[in-house]
């Protein structure tokens, strides 16, 4: 995987492509991925993310790196973001990566209701992406009622 490097004028971080990957900025070589610097505030972070999921969900890599940063970040943010921006991110067809964050998100939950809004968040994957329950889902989120109906 490519290291990202830091472009301080304009807050983001910039992943250099791979050379065989489809992925093409209109920089030429380097696809950027608005990813948040480690300074800012969790919501201007959020916020950040937000818009480079919304902004990259056509390219898989880019999504997948963000994922990677966002599971790093995701104790700095209230449940309700992550299942936001989970969603952002499930436009771009959800893997391992993505089932461990909801696996991780899933087990450090208390409050009914942040359960409930993550078993919505299921119930609307396996609806666009059935295969998704084959995946090592959570036992307890996988058996939440309504998601196994769900696929």
């Amino acid at each position: 995987m490519a290291r990202p490097l830091k472009d301080a004028r304009r807050r983001v971080l910039v992943f250099p492509a791979d050379d065989n990957a489809e992925v093409r900025g209109r920089q030429g070589r380097l696809a950027q991925a608005r990813c948040p610097v480690s300074r800012t505030a969790p919501e201007e972070r959020a916020a950040l993310y937000q818009h480079s999921l919304d902004t990259t969900a056509s390219f898989p890599d880019i999504v997948r790196r963000l994922l990677l940063r966002l599971r790093e970040d995701a104790g700095r943010f209230d449940p309700a973001t992550l299942i936001s921006l989970l969603r952002a991110a499930s436009r771009t067809e959800p893997d391992e990566l993505y089932i461990m964050l909801v696996n991780e998100l899933w087990w450090r939950l208390e409050d009914s209701d942040e359960k409930q809004a993550t078993i919505g968040l299921m119930v609307q994957l396996c609806s666009t992406w059935p295969h998704i329950m084959r995946m090592d889902l959570d036992r307890h989120l996988l058996v939440a009622p309504g998601v196994l109906g769900s696929g």
